[in-house]
């Protein structure tokens, strides 16, 4: 009787030996198939970062460019202004032509203003469009900074 109980001992300790030694090797392949998933993940992640710095160096470039033209279209506008005024305070003086001059400098300015105050609008709106389209999506408590402009006092 001993032996058989030995023998079924010894079945029992054979069986347990070979399912812990299965279990190992399911083990072992789960680790190995989530190391490979982990080495995807860290190439997703360094392939974001890249993007993320492109997309950085992109919208800074697109600041960068959309403040240039807002520098040269204000030093345009002003230089237009300052030698415009020179034949109409001309004209201003002198009597006959005073009136007309009035009348045409009023028109000169709003339709000099409306271009230009376009030209400001069309280059802040495209500043911030290219700026968006490079940028994350923002949340409600971070939401996306927008280039200032002239007001419409200082474009007249």
């Amino acid at each position: 009787m001993l032996d058989v109980a030995f023998v079924l001992a010894t079945c029992a300790v054979i069986a347990g030996t070979a399912a812990v030694v299965v279990q190992w090797q399911r083990t072992e392949r789960e680790v190995v198939t989530v190391a490979a998933v982990n080495l995807r993940l860290d190439g997703v992640i360094d392939e974001n970062k890249r993007m993320a710095e492109a997309a950085a160096d992109v919208a800074d470039a697109v600041e960068t460019t959309t403040a240039a033209v807002q520098l040269g279209t204000g030093i345009v506008q002003a230089s237009h202004q300052a030698i415009a005024s020179i034949p109409f305070e001309i004209l201003n003086a002198i009597p006959a032509t005073r009136d007309t001059s009035r009348i045409v400098r009023s028109i000169h300015d709003e339709t000099a203003g409306g271009i230009y105050r376009a030209i400001f609008g069309a280059n802040r709106a495209l500043g911030n469009a290219f700026r968006d389209s490079v940028t994350p999506k923002q949340t409600p408590e971070n939401p996306p900074k927008q280039l200032s402009g002239p007001d419409e006092d200082t474009t007249r």
